[in-house]
């Protein structure tokens, strides 16, 4: 086995490779945290956030409107679910931040749109995919 020379004075170690002889066992590292910090957004049109039914996209402003730093001990433990809305629920939220009707349909539009590209893009990477198995050399 090769072994590099240390550099007298330098008082540099060789590390030990796991190849070297019988390894201690490793301990397992953990990290606390006791506190949080929430930031608050007010709905708006979100862009990125297309629904996969119908309807318009609803998501974040760009900037939080309240930070809170909470303890993370007084947090209920339970996960809670991510809010699914409907069509009827998204209008009616814009509806209630005033958004003008025309602009919710266009909203609407777009993201139906988005949804149609999604759609064709996954189609194409399929048929890719199966074209790319199928070439394959048995």
């Amino acid at each position: 086995m090769l072994q590099r020379k240390q550099s007298e004075g330098t008082g540099t170690k060789r590390r030990p490779r796991s190849s070297d002889g019988p390894s201690t066992p490793k301990r397992a590292k953990t990290v606390h945290f006791s506190s949080a910090t929430v930031y608050e957004f007010r709905r708006t049109h979100g862009g990125s956030a297309v629904p996969s039914e119908d309807g318009p996209p609803l998501g974040m402003a760009y900037v939080h409107q309240r930070v809170q730093c909470v303890d993370i001990a007084s947090i209920e433990t339970t996960p809670r679910r991510i809010n699914r809305y409907s069509s009827a629920e998204r209008r009616a939220i814009f509806k209630k931040l005033s958004y003008p009707s025309r602009l919710v349909e266009d909203f609407c539009a777009d993201a139906a749109h988005i949804r149609a590209s999604r759609r064709a893009t996954t189609c194409e990477l399929r048929l890719e995919r199966k074209r790319a198995v199928d070439d394959e050399p048995d």
